[in-house]
């Protein structure tokens, strides 16, 4: 009985800690940018960024600002940050908010170095595929091959 309890404790844990890909565009006037990001933890998620009908990509961190580990309003959007470094040398900081227990809403704007406004929105995973082309996204490990250091 104990061996079976140790093993569903792995699974849950196992479960609990690994994401799945949730999805988001942002829009900067005219241009639009289709996103996907991975929660890492119930706190930090990878995050990257392509420019619609471009090579222009970005990858970073989105991180909630409040405590997350309170059980008392677990599903609340709560404030976060989002830090984007992209190829063509934009770095994107903006202010989110997401759900705090599955990260599966996210809603914000943010801005670049040059002080463009960026407005972000959640959306599914078929708009993504239908609009970014981009068939699968992989997010790196050991964040070696990153634009941005953190």
């Amino acid at each position: 009985m104990k061996k079976i309890l140790l093993v569903l404790c792995f699974i849950s844990v196992a479960f609990c800690t690994t994401g799945c890909n949730l999805y988001f565009k942002v829009k900067q006037n005219d241009v639009l940018y289709y996103g996907a990001y991975n929660a890492r933890d119930m706190i930090h998620a990878d995050v990257k960024l392509y420019q619609q009908n471009s090579d222009v990509f970005c990858d970073g961190v989105v991180f909630l600002n409040s405590p997350s580990r309170a059980i008392t309003l677990k599903n609340d959007l709560v404030d976060a940050k989002m830090l984007l470094s992209c190829n063509d040398g934009k770095l994107l900081d903006s202010l989110l908010q997401l759900r705090k227990g599955t990260f599966d809403q996210l809603v914000g704007e943010g801005y670049d170095q040059l002080n463009n406004k960026y407005e972000f929105q959640s959306i599914e995973k078929s708009e993504f595929k239908s609009q970014s082309g981009i068939k699968k996204v992989k997010f790196i490990n050991d964040n070696s091959d990153s634009l941005i250091k953190y």
